[in-house]
């Protein structure tokens, strides 16, 4: 039963993003119903009264910043993993397909929601629904963790294939044929004598 939930979790990693995302927001659902039900402390109440929520709106603006550039990065690794035309990219994309489009276009995705969530939980802040602002800055932390962590996944990757392709071009540079040290050998022509003893003759004659 563990490998089993193992290997959901895997697969789900690396061809769902989507799902991942939606097991984020059950769990941050979860975790809320369940400080409501069981009247548990939570640091919504801490960091939402007045004294504290004009120290934690500049926290939660600069939450925003930084999914902005993250969203920045994930576009360019983007643009780099579909203009590069070696064959090891151009095999990666036609086997991956689908999943590699999912796992491309997540990063990007996610850090401009995380970023929107980011600015809509600073205003909700500032209002009086303190806990709603909390909760939404909580998932937005969420979809920017998980748009880095799969930024950074698929980036091992494309490095992985830019370092095999590497390796095989060295090893055939490197790789040196007989031809390359002493040339094209052409064997010389044997010498025809046949035309010199025929001149011979006939001075004798």
């Amino acid at each position: 039963m563990h490998a089993k939930i193992n290997s959901l979790a895997r697969r789900a990693w690396s061809d769902q993003p989507l799902v991942v995302d939606l097991a984020g927001l059950v769990l941050l659902a979860g975790v809320w119903v369940g400080q409501s039900k069981l009247r548990l402390s939570s640091p919504a109440v801490f960091l939402t009264t007045s004294p504290q929520v004009a120290n934690f709106v500049p926290i939660v603006l600069a939450l925003s910043g930084v999914a902005a550039m993250a969203a920045g990065m994930a576009g360019v690794i983007l643009v780099f993993a579909l203009s590069t035309n070696s064959a090891g990219f151009t095999r990666m994309r036609h086997e991956a397909g689908p999943s590699l489009k999912r796992s491309l276009v997540t990063p990007v995705v996610n850090s401009f929601l995380s970023a929107a969530a980011a600015l809509s939980a600073a205003l909700v802040l500032t209002t009086k629904a303190h806990n709603w602002g909390f909760w939404i800055a909580v998932w937005a932390c969420l979809l920017l963790l998980h748009g880095v962590f799969r930024m950074s996944w698929v980036l091992i990757r494309l490095i992985d294939i830019v370092l095999g392709e590497d390796d095989r071009r060295v090893e055939r540079d490197a790789t040196v044929t007989s031809s390359s040290i002493v040339g094209d050998y052409t064997a010389p022509p044997e010498n025809d004598h046949s035309s010199e003893i025929s001149r011979l003759n006939q001075t004798r004659d």
